[in-house]
């Protein structure tokens, strides 16, 4: 076919040893003067070093993304340790109160519900306080870097859980 042309795509070629070779191949037709197709052209490149670039660069795009990371994390410590320190508290506030209901000697069935139901909230505060040290942990975790499509709704929730914002009244 007169309308030919040169085809460039990668190709796997092997070493002796039967490593691989990455390549960009080339192919392009061979005419006569007439203008006929009478054989083709082909120029294959040694990419390994191109690849072995692109390889490095997406490493030190992961690393600077962790250092992002892990320097956002210093930014936010004080918020952290104040998300942190609410669930904390409320623990042992439930706790101290369950305590002192059930210290009578023979604690009424009211105090006995009231001290249970301080334990369930001293339980989901628990919770709380174990989701936010998860999310932070990925945060900062070292991982290699994905694009991919996200559902923004799931990152907002997640970014006001992490700012507190909803426990202290805010309306977002």
């Amino acid at each position: 076919s007169k309308a030919l042309s040169e085809i460039p795509a990668l190709h796997e070629e092997f070493r002796k040893d039967g490593a691989d070779i990455p390549v960009f191949l080339s192919i392009g037709p061979i005419r006569d003067d007439s203008g006929n197709i009478i054989g083709a052209s082909k120029i294959a490149r040694d990419i390994t070093a191109k690849k072995r670039s692109e390889e490095y660069l997406q490493s030190l795009e992961n690393e600077l993304a962790h250092v992002a990371r892990l320097s956002a994390m210093g930014q936010m410590s004080a918020a952290i340790a104040h998300e942190l320190n609410q669930p904390l508290t409320a623990i042992a506030n439930y706790v101290k109160a369950s305590r002192r209901l059930l210290a009578a000697e023979i604690p009424s069935p009211a105090q006995l519900q009231t001290a249970r139901d301080a334990m369930d909230r001293a339980a989901e505060q628990t919770i709380r306080a174990g989701t936010i040290i998860r999310s932070l942990r990925d945060f900062v975790e070292k991982r290699d870097s994905v694009r991919k499509p996200t559902d923004l709704n799931v990152i907002i929730c997640e970014a006001v859980m992490l700012s507190g914002a909803s426990h202290n009244g805010v309306a977002i």
